[in-house]
């Protein structure tokens, strides 16, 4: 067996190196992978000795290709698959794969897959929200894609993004929600109270683009401190952070906003823990899935202000488990930190509802024991995967 994972971005041959140098991860879920496809590449080389387990990076930021201590290949194309397909399917021939994982909409990746003789899994983290004539083009593209039964599964992160590929035409049947397993829970630490004492801060971890609804937070940190409250901001991540600075300033709060950059993933908990609110604003065009920012405000126990994107549904409830305003809205979101920052008891009870909601969102199918069932493909193994897909959860 030789099991190819074909990943947009995330440099796993950096993630390996920072866990040796450090124990950390900056990006959560890289080194669970990397552990999951050693597990794998042990079970395939009981079953057939020969085998050989890779995952292949995109946009990797270096051309690579190297061995890890496990016996997992690591290789980086360092190319966008959506504009040089060809240099990602050439990286996949050379490799001679028996069975192919695709973990994201990746339009020409995935026909190149099709025509290859492989076994086929898709597996995304993604929604399709997008709007305007594009957006509807690209649903429909992958859609008609990810409708090919050549395909075996198509998982995603989340029921509502499991849904949401029901909603484009994939059979039920074969899509499976799927969630990364989480080493923290709300259990490990007391409710939080709302603080007076210090400065009211939001924290908005994630990529920093427009989509992602980062303008919109600034725009309210400008409205919030206009009103003569003391808030402030501080951006995790990384993308057009001089872009976002321009607008502080033309907003004139460049000194109440630290864009602080990629940190790893325990300092992001961190300053989660610290943080007043955690923001989650992005638009509904973002592709989003579940994103693990949720999960950590949750277990962190500092209250969420969220928009309210559709894949956010049902797991953020407004004045339940979450402040949620309209997406786009900065002044509808300035008013939801108002309202947090003047109700102490409404602080309280996000805090305290945080196991409750974490549990709710919780789902047993992770993604490891997937990707190896899939490989191993026993009846056992078939039975497992069909009880687990989409049509037992509608």
């Amino acid at each position: 067996m030789r099991v190819l994972i074909v990943q947009y971005a995330g440099d796993y041959l950096a993630a390996h190196r920072e866990s040796q140098r450090s124990g950390r991860e900056t990006y959560y879920g890289h080194r669970y992978v990397l552990e999951q496809l050693a597990v794998l590449r042990a079970e395939c080389e009981a079953l057939e000795p020969g085998s050989e387990i890779a995952i292949l990076c995109c946009l990797s930021g270096e051309v690579y290709d190297e061995r890890l201590p496990s016996g997992v290949r690591v290789l980086g194309a360092d190319t966008d698959p959506n504009a040089d397909a060809a240099s990602i399917l050439r990286v996949v021939d050379e490799f001679r794969p028996t069975h192919v994982v695709v973990t994201g909409p990746m339009l020409a990746i995935l026909r190149g897959v099709l025509r290859r003789r492989v076994r086929r899994l898709v597996l995304l983290a993604d929604s399709f929200n997008r709007r305007g004539v594009r957006g509807f083009a690209k649903r429909w593209l992958v859609a008609r894609i990810l409708r090919d039964k050549r395909i075996e599964w198509i998982g995603n992160h989340g029921l509502n993004a499991s849904r949401a590929l029901a909603q484009v035409g994939v059979e039920a049947a074969r899509a499976i929600p799927w969630d990364w397993p989480h080493v923290r829970r709300p259990d490990d630490r007391p409710a939080r109270a709302l603080d007076t004492d210090r400065p009211f801060t939001l924290l908005y971890v994630g990529v920093v683009i427009e989509a992602k609804g980062v303008g919109d937070v600034i725009e309210a940190i400008g409205m919030l401190r206009a009103e003569g409250l003391d808030v402030r901001l501080r951006v995790i991540g990384a993308g057009e952070l001089d872009r976002f600075g321009a607008i502080a300033r033309a907003h004139g709060v460049e000194s109440s906003i630290d864009f602080v950059g990629l940190v790893t993933n325990d300092v992001v908990f961190e300053e989660m823990s610290s943080a007043s609110i955690v923001v989650v604003p992005s638009r509904p065009e973002y592709p989003e899935g579940l994103p693990l920012t949720i999960y950590e405000a949750l277990c962190a126990r500092t209250p969420i202000v969220a928009s309210d994107h559709p894949m956010f549904a049902g797991h953020l409830v407004d004045g339940d488990s979450a402040l949620v305003y309209p997406a786009g809205e900065p002044v509808e979101l300035a008013a939801r930190v108002r309202r947090l920052r003047e109700d102490a008891q409404l602080y309280a009870r996000l805090s305290d509802r945080a196991s409750e909601t974490w549990a709710r969102m919780q789902i047993d199918t992770k993604w490891g024991e997937l990707v190896r069932r899939w490989v191993r493909n026993d009846d056992d193994d078939r039975a497992w995967l069909q009880a687990r897909s989409l049509e037992h959860y509608l």
